[in-house]
C-alpha cells in the first residue's frame, strides 16, 4: 500500500515539476510562439518514452509475481516433503520400538499403513513438482518405504526376529532420519532463495 501511494507521489512532484518549468520557461522565452513548438516536441518525446516503458514495467511486475508464485509452490511442496519425511521417521521409530520389545514365542504382527501413506504421499508430491523442487526426496522416501514394506513380509507372522531384520530396521531408521535431515535443508534452501528474492 506504502509503495503505490508514494508512486502517486511521485507522479505528482513530476507533474508539478512540469507545470513549474512550462511556466518558467513561457516566462523567460523570447519567442512566445515556439514555446509551443518545443513543448510539443518534448511532449512527443515523452509520450514515446512512457509508450516503451510502461509495457516494459508491466512485463517486469508479471514475471516477479511468477517467480514469486514459484517460491511460494517451493516453499509449500517442501514442507509437505518434509512432513511426508517426518511420517517416515516416526514410522520407522515405531517399527523400530515394536521389533525391540517383541516378546519372543509370539508371532510379529506389525500394520505397515503408516509405510503406504508414505509411499502415496510421495507419489503424490511426485506429480506435482513441476519445478522438481523435491522430487529426488520424494522418489528416495518413496523407495524406502516401498523397501521397508517388502522387508515387512518376511519378518511378519515369525515367532522370533532374525538378526539381520533387526539390523535392517536399524538401518532403516537411519535412513529416515537421514531423509529427514535432508528435507529440512530442501525447505531452509527453498525459504531462503524466496527471501532473496
Amino acid at each position: 500500500m506504502a509503495k503505490r501511494v508514494w508512486h502517486w507521489l511521485e507522479v505528482g512532484f513530476g507533474l508539478l515539476a512540469l507545470t513549474l518549468l512550462t511556466l518558467a520557461c513561457h516566462a523567460m522565452w523570447p519567442d512566445k510562439d515556439g514555446v509551443a513548438a518545443w513543448f510539443q516536441a518534448i511532449g512527443s518525446v515523452a509520450a514515446i518514452g512512457i509508450a516503451i516503458y510502461v509495457p516494459w514495467k508491466q512485463r517486469a511486475n508479471d514475471q516477479a509475481e511468477r517467480r514469486k508464485e514459484v517460491m511460494q509452490q517451493k516453499i509449500f511442496l517442501a514442507r509437505r516433503a518434509k512432513a511426508v519425511a517426518d511420517d517416515l521417521l516416526l514410522a520407522c521409530i515405531d517399527l523400530k520400538m515394536r521389533v525391540d520389545n517383541h516378546n519372543l514365542g509370539s508371532r510379529f504382527s506389525y500394520n505397515t499403513e503408516n509405510f503406504r501413506l508414505v509411499i502415496e504421499a510421495a507419489k503424490g508430491l511426485e506429480n506435482v513438482d513441476h519445478n522438481l523442487a523435491v522430487t529426488e526426496l520424494c522418489v528416495e522416501l518413496r523407495t524406502l518405504a516401498e523397501r521397508i514394506r517388502r522387508g515387512m513380509d518376511e519378518a511378519l507372522g515369525q515367532t522370533s526376529i532374525s538378526n539381520p531384520f533387526l539390523e535392517q530396521c536399524t538401518q532403516w531408521k537411519g535412513d529416515a532420519n537421514a531423509y529427514a535431515y535432508s528435507s529440512s535443508g530442501v525447505l531452509q534452501r527453498a525459504m531462503d532463495a524466496s527471501s532473496a528474492h
